[in-house]
């Protein structure tokens, strides 16, 4: 958008800034320059400046837009031209003009028009000639150059049509594909599409809505009877028009944004007050206005305090209201800090709290931000949800006790919800499910759990220790139901039902519960063992359950033939998250910091790992050492390969990590 120094002086009267200082501050204020020229204009020396301006900024494409946020940076008032109509219902005459509306109140906002009678339309004065070239726009004739001038200075583009050419009742439909229009640089047009929208007459197309008029009804030097409309469109339906004619013009520009209806009076106004000072005739007709639907009031509750907390520097309360109101806001104080912003309907991109924020931090100058102080924040408020704290303290646990997570698809096969099921619940089916093999929500984390076990055991790897946390689904009395829960599965030899439930039990304690109880569970899974099967309730309440694996369940993919145990246990995190701890926050941080890292060692069939591992604990710093296991092994020909984990204690991650390699270098440079 281009504004002329001198004609932004005029509206802001007190302005002393050069034209250089005011195109940098408005760039920091979100009106990027990008010209700036000396001029001649008016036989005086002046300068242009060029912005641009942002699509959802629909008032700065505008000279009355940008002079706007010139004062109200300046904090210096604005002083629009006054014209001899103020009000659309000053506008009067004889007879009451005849136009119909059919296009729809989705795809026209507002339509105001006049009939006018006894104009003379002559060649434009010098000052309106020399206006209209500074902006590319070559000088048609009066009329016209006085509808350009009114679009530039207010963003509203508007239609004058020669009344003499026009046959029937005028009227803004949608078109229809094949109609043709020959537009007003004798461009010929068939329309494809049946939804754009037109303004007629009984025979013809006259104009394409919002983008371009037509030769049908141009205005001539002998034009003296005149129709003028003035509308405001949906911005996306005059996009889709101009990119589907593949026309671009200074008012389809305008129009396919978000303009406001409200203030097209106004401009009407002015374009009707000019044509009556230079072109002379008459009004003959009341004002017809088609304005179905009225923007409604918005009125944004305003915490002033914010501002200072998203900027991160001192802005007083005052000083952002005041912005506020120097923007063109109405703000009502309503109490301390606390104010009813009533947003002016030309700020169509103004709808959140947040936005009044963004107006008065970057009106008072996002270059007041030092560049060489870290900004002092308040404390915002840990909105956190307590069961994520919960969950991240569980998963740290169990890693540190050299468990590993899983993550699986909620959905499982037919009949599985049926073996685990412990709570009662009806399956719940996916409707046009992605695979027709699982249809159904599971019910529980054992079966993704199991699954992953089989996959270990694919790969030879006997030792397993697998934790996964996601939502369960089910349906109970009609009602679908779904919650947080946290699963836990053992897998191996040398586990008793005895240590997992420890491991389980000092996982719920190093939460902060200390009341931890057993009972008889009220119903045990197929999977489970009815011998081995307890509800795991804490402070009272049940929250989950723990059990033996039967020797049959899923035998044949996870191998119970191998006389190895299978443990599975759930917590039901929403029951967790609701009880209250005995003394202190649920979610307690472990005291010291342990660091888990893995370490792939080979050695020959015949040689003993145990000499390995003995020269990997002599690596390791005994006030550093925490454990050490062999969590996996394979044979490849005569080679045994190894997976070694090795828990840190009292050291940083990247300490950690030279340990461990300068233990695997002297491994291997010893073999070598």
């Amino acid at each position: 958008m281009k504004v002329i120094y001198s004609e932004i002086k005029k509206l802001v009267p007190g302005l002393k800034a050069k034209p250089r200082e005011i195109g940098e501050v408005l760039t920091m204020a979100g009106l990027m320059l990008d010209g700036f020229e000396e001029i001649k204009y008016k036989e005086k020396k002046d300068w242009l400046l060029s912005f641009e301006v942002r699509q959802n900024r629909a008032d700065c494409f505008s000279v009355y837009g940008i002079a706007r946020e010139i004062a109200a940076y300046y904090g210096l008032k604005l002083v629009l031209p006054k014209f001899a109509i103020t009000k659309i219902t000053k506008i009067k005459g004889k007879e009451s003009l005849k136009v119909a509306i059919s296009a729809g109140t989705n795809d026209v906002k507002r339509v105001l028009a006049v009939k006018m009678s006894g104009v003379k339309n002559t060649e434009s004065p010098v000052w309106l000639k020399e206006f209209l070239s500074i902006y590319g726009l070559n000088s048609k004739n009066l009329l016209v150059d006085l509808s350009n001038y009114v679009m530039i200075v207010t963003g509203y583009p508007s239609h004058l049509l020669d009344l003499d050419k026009v046959a029937g009742k005028i009227s803004w439909t949608r078109a229809k594909a094949g109609e043709r229009i020959t537009t007003l640089d004798g461009s010929a047009v068939v329309l494809e599409k049946n939804d754009g929208v037109v303004i007629k007459d009984g025979e013809k197309i006259l104009a394409l809505a919002g983008i371009v008029g037509g030769k049908e009804a141009e205005i001539s030097s002998t034009t003296s009877n005149l129709f003028v409309e003035m509308a405001v469109y949906n911005g996306a339906v005059i996009r889709k028009n101009s990119r589907d004619t593949r026309i671009v013009t200074e008012a389809s520009s305008r129009l396919e944004k978000d303009l406001d209806p409200e203030e097209s009076a106004a401009a009407f106004c002015q374009l009707i007050s000019l044509i009556l000072k230079y072109a002379k005739g008459k009004i003959v007709s009341d004002t017809f206005e088609h304005y179905p639907v009225k923007p409604k009031k918005n009125i944004i509750n305003f915490n002033a305090e914010m501002v200072s907390v998203f900027s991160g520097i001192d802005i007083k309360p005052a000083i952002s209201a005041r912005i506020l109101k120097n923007l063109g806001f109405t703000v009502k104080q309503k109490s301390k800090n606390s104010y009813a912003v009533l947003v002016p309907s030309f700020r169509t991109d103004i709808s959140l709290p947040e936005d009044l924020i963004e107006e008065a931090v970057r009106i008072h100058g996002y270059q007041r931000i030092p560049a060489d102080e870290t900004p002092v924040f308040k404390a915002t408020k840990d909105i956190t949800p307590c069961h994520i704290k919960l969950v991240q303290k569980m998963k740290s646990i169990l890693h540190h006790n050299g468990f590993d997570e899983i993550l699986s698809l909620p959905l499982c096969e037919r009949n599985e919800n049926a073996k685990a099921n412990y709570q009662g619940w009806e399956t719940i089916l996916a409707e046009n499910a992605v695979n027709e093999l699982y249809p159904e929500l599971r019910q529980s984390l054992v079966i993704g759990l199991v699954k992953q076990a089989q996959e270990f055991k694919k790969k030879n790897i006997s030792w397993i220790d697998i934790f996964e946390s996601g939502k369960i689904f089910g349906k109970r009395d009609g009602k679908f139901l779904e919650r947080e829960s946290f699963g836990v599965l053992s897998f191996s030899k040398e586990k008793t039902i005895t240590g997992f439930k420890n491991n389980i039990e000092s996982m719920i304690r190093m939460l902060g519960y200390s009341d931890i109880r057993y009972g008889a569970p009220k119903i045990v899974p197929e999977t489970g063992n009815p011998d081995s099967c307890w509800e795991i309730i804490v402070a009272g309440k049940a929250c989950g359950i723990f059990y033996k694996l039967k020797r049959e369940a899923f035998s044949k993919d996870i191998g119970f033939q191998e006389k190895k145990n299978a443990y599975f246990a759930e917590l039901n995190i929403d029951v967790l998250e609701k009880i209250k701890a005995d003394a202190t926050n649920p979610v307690v941080e472990l005291i010291e910091k342990l660091v888990v890292l893995d370490m792939n060692v080979q050695t020959q069939k015949s040689e003993k790992i145990e000499d390995v591992i003995e020269k990997i604990k002599n690596g390791i710093p005994k006030t550093n050492f925490w454990s050490l296991d062999i969590v996996d092994k394979f044979f490849e020909n005569d080679i045994v390969k190894h997976t070694i984990r090795i828990t840190y204690t009292g050291l940083s991650d990247p300490d950690a990590k030279k340990i461990n390699a300068v233990i695997l270098n002297d491994l291997q440079s010893k073999k070598s």
